[in-house]
């Protein structure tokens, strides 16, 4: 599939169905594009995208090369899956082998899809998180006010 067509796919889509499970621990990494040959690219996290591709490069018998990366603080790799599952569900199954995705078209075309995917991602993910923020708040103060400012609910701003 040709990247632009594959870049229409993924953006037309609606990301109603993410949903947040599991640690809101920060961490502050990118998730970046490495390519090798035949059109492969590789789809990753890091706090140091150029050590990374340097340790991948020590066992590749293929040339790599760094394509883009996006910095994120948050659930990194809770948006990592995100972004390749966004990339399997359009690509066939030969073009998909575990972080790595076989692409058409040109790196710069390849790039900005990527960033905009991820970027896509990220949105869909702090409206969700905000969402389910404001309907907590709205819980909480139905009870009374005493209950606001005790141990027994917290919530993490």
């Amino acid at each position: 599939m040709k990247i632009t067509d594959l870049k229409n796919k993924i953006l037309k889509e609606k990301y109603n169905d993410i949903s947040l499970h599991g640690s809101k621990t920060l961490w502050k990494k990118d998730i970046y594009l490495v390519k090798r040959s035949q059109g492969w690219y590789k789809i990753g996290v890091s706090n140091n995208v150029n050590n990374r591709v340097y340790q991948m490069q020590s066992y590749s018998p293929e040339k790599l090369s760094y394509v883009t990366s996006v910095p994120l603080q948050g659930m990194v790799y809770y948006v990592e899956r995100k972004v390749l599952e966004r990339f399997r569900k359009h690509l066939e199954p030969a073009h998909v082998s575990g972080e790595w995705v076989r692409l058409q078209g040109d790196v710069k075309e390849v790039s900005n899809t990527f960033t905009k995917v991820v970027n896509k991602v990220v949105s869909s993910i702090r409206r969700k998180y905000v969402s389910d923020y404001r309907a907590i708040e709205k819980l909480i103060e139905s009870y009374e006010p005493s209950y606001k400012h005790s141990n027994a609910i917290r919530i993490i701003k």
